[in-house]
């Protein structure tokens, strides 16, 4: 093995040692660029779409062939001086004519790793949103399965009708647990096979990395006070810029009214979806879709599959934000931790408003409360980061992308998969049936159901 193929292989070791899941193209690209040489062209049997990276180590052509000039040429790769021609003299081409073919054979070498490293990069997009975009819709259709399902079972055997149906399902413990039970079986437990089936390692999908000494208190308020300025907002435009808090929905949550109720309740309603969307969304789908397309490319697209889901207008504007932000301390923390916490506790104050609904008389008293908790924890969020960008100033440097395709091309690729699409044709008519009275459908729906049953019993 001569000199230039050891040093073509110890750039390649190297690169997979610093960055284990650079692809192939990747690899290509980076050689290309300072070698210009094309290593595809000597690399055998190597995988290009290997979920735990690509294994480098065996390059087993002889490279000094056709690119031996360029084994002790290290100015090839710097750009040509234009130097200023003498008034008196014409400008004398300095460049030979085999310097010329070099450098020719040097672009179309770069030209060609480019064209492989888009189409690898589209199909490693592809392939990964469908598999991504079938596991969310796995939820849905066991949700809608499990509803229906429970709605026969009430109606059509129980005989119960339309006033029974609603003030059972509404009964605090039975939503808790029912919601919560959803979501761990119907969203967490797919996304645990998702592992599993795609041999994905469960330290990077999930990751807890050690913090450093005073990272996560200013994250932890970071996150909280984004998320209450985004609820803040929304809750202005929903009641017409009436003055309310973040956590404006007073009455609208029961927690129960014994003490196993509550604590059931709240655990159901706070501790598991903090847990399941964080595990989901800035867990397993924000890593898988950082090694297809890059940290920018993550964020977006994991939080626009987050507001999808959510199969509700005002809700997905909160779903995006909170997920994008809790995202980006995921990604710059290197833990799922900050995010767990920013979701739990933003649950417990919700929930907390809402209680405050059915205990203090005047709403204008627990208006204030929330609008006092809203606007505290924006002005430290503030305050926090301040602190973060003086403590850390590369806090909000997102690292840069693959140079082959844009974070716009990435996201239109993924968008226009099939399971995304019926999975957002999905969450636009869910949203839009909302915006009918709940009253008039529940009764609607209890007589089709009824047609239905009386049609299959003749």
């Amino acid at each position: 093995m001569n000199n230039q193929n050891v040093d073509i292989k110890a750039k390649i070791d190297a690169l997979k040692e610093e960055k284990p899941w650079l692809e192939l193209y990747e690899i290509e690209a980076i050689i290309a660029e300072e070698t210009g040489i094309d290593v595809a062209n000597y690399l055998q049997n190597e995988p290009t779409d290997n979920k735990k990276g690509s294994n480098y180590s065996a390059i087993t052509a002889d490279v000094s062939g056709k690119y031996g000039a360029y084994e002790d040429d290290d100015d090839d790769d710097k750009p040509q001086e234009i130097q200023q021609p003498a008034v008196e003299q014409p400008k004398v081409e300095s460049v030979s004519p085999a310097e010329a073919a070099l450098q020719a054979e040097r672009e179309a070498a770069k030209k060609a790793v480019e064209k492989r490293a888009r189409k690898t990069i589209a199909k490693n997009i592809n392939s990964e949103m469908s598999r991504v975009g079938f596991t969310l819709l796995l939820y849905v259709v066991l949700t809608l399965a499990a509803c229906v399902g429970l709605s026969l079972f009430l109606v059509v055997l129980m005989g119960k009708d339309i006033t029974e149906v609603s003030a059972f399902v509404s009964d605090p413990k039975f939503a808790a647990v029912f919601e919560g039970a959803l979501l761990f079986l119907g969203l967490a437990l797919p996304f645990v096979f998702y592992i599993y089936i795609n041999k994905l390692p469960v330290g990077d999908m999930v990751p807890l990395k050690k913090l450093r000494d005073g990272e996560l208190l200013p994250m932890i308020f970071i996150g909280l006070g984004v998320v209450m300025l985004e609820g803040y907002a929304v809750n202005l435009l929903a009641t017409d810029f009436d003055f309310t808090g973040a956590n404006y929905s007073y009455n609208s949550v029961s927690l129960g009214t014994t003490f196993g109720e509550f604590i059931v309740s709240l655990l159901c309603l706070s501790l598991v979806p903090a847990l399941v969307e964080t595990f989901v969304f800035n867990g397993v789908i924000l890593q898988v879709l950082r090694r297809r397309g890059g940290d920018g490319y993550a964020l977006i697209m994991s939080a626009i599959l987050h507001a999808i889901l959510c199969a509700n207008f005002e809700d997905m504007i909160g779903a995006f934000v909170t997920s994008l932000v809790l995202g980006y301390l995921v990604i710059y923390s290197g833990s799922l931790v900050p995010a767990v916490i920013v979701r739990g506790i933003d649950l417990i104050i919700f929930l907390g408003i809402t209680q405050l609904g059915f205990i203090v008389p005047s709403l204008d008293t627990v208006m204030l409360i929330d609008m006092v908790i809203s606007l505290g924890l924006i002005v430290a969020a503030i305050f926090s980061i301040m602190t973060m960008l003086k403590r850390f100033p590369n806090f909000f440097q997102i690292k840069k992308g693959d140079q082959y395709m844009t974070v716009g091309e990435k996201v239109r690729i993924s968008l226009l998969r099939p399971t995304v699409l019926i999975l957002a044709a999905y969450s636009v008519c869910f949203a839009l049936i909302q915006l009918f009275p709940i009253d008039e459908i529940l009764e609607f729906a209890e007589g089709k159901i009824y047609d239905i049953w009386v049609s299959m019993m003749r």
